[in-house]
C-alpha cells in the first residue's frame, strides 16, 4: 500500500513537470552562496607597492607596460592603498632584488624604504612572443570574359549582334599575412612583515591572427590587450571576493538551467556565464538566457556587462518585475562602484 502511494506521488510529480514544460511556465530557483576567497589575504595588508616587472630579453620597456596595467587594475579594485615607487625611493632597493629567489627578497624587505608598506608586488616576464609573416600565395578568381553572338533580327533580314559573358578561372598572386603573439608573466605578492610570499600567479596569454589578406593589427595594440588580461588575472588572485548572497535564476525547462545552475551553485561563474552566453547567442529571443547571464555577471562584479544583458532581457519582456528590479539594482551598483563604495568581487577559477 505504501509503495502504491509512492508510485502515485511520483507519477503526479512527473505529470506536474510535464505540464510545467508544456505550458512554458516560468519558475525560479534560489542559489545560496557563501563569502569566500581563493587566496585569503589578511586585512592587515593595506598599503602595497609594485616594485616593478622585469623585461624579457631584447624587449626593453615591456615590464613597465605590465606594471602600468597591474597598477591600473589594482586602483580599480579599491582594495589596497597603492604607494608610488618614486615616493619609496625604490631604485636602490631594486638593485638588491634577485627575482629568481626569495633570499634577496627578504634582504630588500628589511630595507628602511619599505617601512610604510605592508606588502610588495614583484613580477617578471619569462616569454614575450610576436611573430609576423608575409608571403605570396596563388589565388583562383573568376573573370567575366565577353563574347559576341548573333540572334535573328525580329524585323526581318540579317541578325543582331549580342554580347554575352563567360566566367573564366584565372590565377593571381596575392600577399597573405599571419601573426602570432604571446606573453608569459609571473607575479608575486610578498608580506613585508613576515617576509613570506602571500600569492603567486603565473599568467600565460596568447593571440593568433590566422592567415588573412589584411595586415594584422599593430603589435602594441595586441600585446597591450594580453598584458591587460594577465594583470586582471593577478588582480583577481589578490582582491577580496565580495559575493552576492543569493541568485534567483529563472527557468522554464531544465535546458535553460543545466549545467549553468551547477556552475553557479559552486561559485564557478566563468563556466556559468559561458553556458548562458552560448544559450543567448543560440536563442537571441530567449529572455531567460539573457536574464540568467546578467545575474552571473552581477555575481562576478561585472556590473556594466550585467546591465547590458538585463537590458536585452527587458526589451524582450518589458513588464517582468524581476527584470525591472534587476535594472534598478544594477544602476545603483554601477554608481556605488564608481564612487568607491563597493569593490569588484573575486571570481572563482573555472572548472577547466
Amino acid at each position: 500500500m505504501v509503495t502504491g502511494k509512492r508510485t502515485a506521488t511520483l507519477a503526479l510529480l512527473l505529470l506536474s513537470c510535464l505540464l510545467l514544460t508544456a505550458c512554458g511556465a516560468q519558475r525560479f530557483i534560489t542559489i545560496q552562496t557563501e563569502r569566500a576567497s581563493l587566496t585569503p589575504i589578511s586585512d592587515e595588508i593595506k598599503k602595497i607597492c609594485i616594485i616593478g616587472v622585469s623585461d624579457p630579453p631584447g624587449r626593453p620597456g615591456t615590464g613597465a607596460l605590465v606594471r602600468d596595467a597591474l597598477l591600473r587594475k589594482l586602483q580599480e579594485s579599491k582594495r589596497y592603498e597603492l604607494v608610488e615607487r618614486e615616493e619609496m625611493r625604490l631604485i636602490q632597493a631594486e638593485r638588491m632584488l634577485d627575482l629568481a629567489g626569495v633570499t634577496a627578497e627578504k634582504d630588500v624587505l628589511e630595507n628602511d624604504v619599505f617601512a610604510d608598506v605592508d606588502a610588495i608586488i614583484l613580477g617578471g616576464i619569462s616569454n614575450y612572443r610576436w611573430v609576423t609573416k608575409s608571403f605570396q600565395e596563388q589565388e583562383t578568381y573568376y573573370e567575366q570574359v565577353p563574347y559576341t553572338y548573333h540572334v535573328p533580327n525580329p524585323a526581318g533580314g540579317g541578325s543582331i549582334p549580342m554580347t554575352g559573358y563567360n566566367s573564366v578561372a584565372r590565377q593571381r598572386w596575392v600577399t597573405m599575412h599571419t601573426a602570432d603573439g604571446g606573453v608569459d608573466c609571473t607575479f608575486r605578492m610578498v608580506d613585508k612583515k613576515r617576509g613570506n610570499i602571500i600569492a603567486v600567479k603565473p599568467c600565460t596569454k596568447s593571440w593568433s591572427f590566422g592567415k588573412k589578406k589584411t595586415a594584422p593589427p599593430a603589435e602594441s595594440a595586441i600585446m597591450s590587450q594580453l598584458v591587460d588580461q594577465a594583470a586582471e588575472e593577478f588582480r583577481m588572485e589578490i582582491a577580496p571576493w565580495v559575493h552576492v548572497e543569493r541568485l534567483e535564476l529563472k527557468y522554464r525547462t531544465f535546458s535553460h538551467f543545466e549545467p549553468g545552475r551547477q556552475w553557479a551553485e559552486k561559485g564557478l561563474f566563468n563556466d556559468a556565464i559561458e553556458f548562458f552566453r552560448n544559450g543567448a547567442e543560440a536563442e537571441p529571443e530567449d529572455m531567460i538566457m539573457h536574464y540568467n547571464l546578467g545575474l552571473c555577471y552581477e555575481a562576478m562584479g561585472m556590473y556594466e556587462e550585467a546591465l547590458k544583458s538585463i537590458e536585452t532581457a527587458f526589451k524582450l519582456e518589458p513588464t517582468d518585475n524581476e527584470i525591472i528590479a534587476a535594472k534598478k539594482r544594477l544602476v545603483v551598483k554601477i554608481k556605488d562602484f564608481k564612487d568607491g563604495k563597493i569593490i569588484t568581487p573575486l571570481v572563482p577559477v573555472s572548472s577547466t
